[in-house]
């Protein structure tokens, strides 16, 4: 009995490490969250791509889901969009951005 109660005992121990092993993973791959701060950083650094026409930049910077809404009224989808600019056609001499 007392061998079975310390199987048992290291068996929860194993259990209670792994558990913790994968929290800390989880904690350490989950992205700080949204601040003001961050949003308008990347929100600079999105009109900078546009402003230079830096696809790979938007590829990182994008969401996957991202849309775009022209004027018009017309929808792209974002790897279209970004086809358009790495094609060179999307190109802009002035950008004005209003305040956040």
């Amino acid at each position: 009995m007392t061998r079975l109660r310390g199987a048992s005992a290291l068996l929860g121990s194993i259990i209670t490490l792994f558990t913790a092993a994968f929290a800390i993973a989880a904690i350490a791959s989950t992205p700080a969250p949204a601040t003001a701060q961050s949003a308008l950083a990347t929100e600079a650094a999105i009109n900078q791509a546009l402003l230079t026409s830096d696809a790979g930049a938007l590829e990182s910077l994008l969401a996957g889901d991202w849309i775009v809404v022209s004027g018009f009224g017309g929808i792209g989808q974002r790897n279209d969009f970004i086809a358009y600019v790495r094609a060179g056609d999307f190109t802009r001499k002035k950008m004005e951005l209003s305040d956040p």
